[in-house]
């Protein structure tokens, strides 16, 4: 989901409008929905597991992502996404 070498829509093979390079690598959404919830998980100070492992996209985000030490960098870098 996260590339150091850009996000690509899996489909066409275009490169996504929304994308930034972050700290540790690329954080990239698909659309603005998925923005808006990308933040969502990221802000959030208490995050619930599900019971089945790997079925939601956000259980599936590279660890730098979901590392509370990494927070505030993965946020700046989603609030500059949405500058552009």
């Amino acid at each position: 989901m996260f590339r150091v070498e850009g996000a690509k829509d899996p489909y066409f093979g275009f490169p996504l409008y929304l994308q930034v390079r972050c700290s540790s690598g690329t954080v990239w959404a698909y659309n603005w929905a998925h923005w808006t919830d990308l933040r969502a998980y990221v802000s959030a100070d208490l995050r619930t597991q599900s019971v089945v492992r790997n079925n939601t996209y956000m259980n599936r985000l590279p660890r730098w992502v979901k590392a509370a030490k990494n927070r505030k960098r993965v946020l700046v870098a989603l609030d500059r996404m949405a500058k552009r």
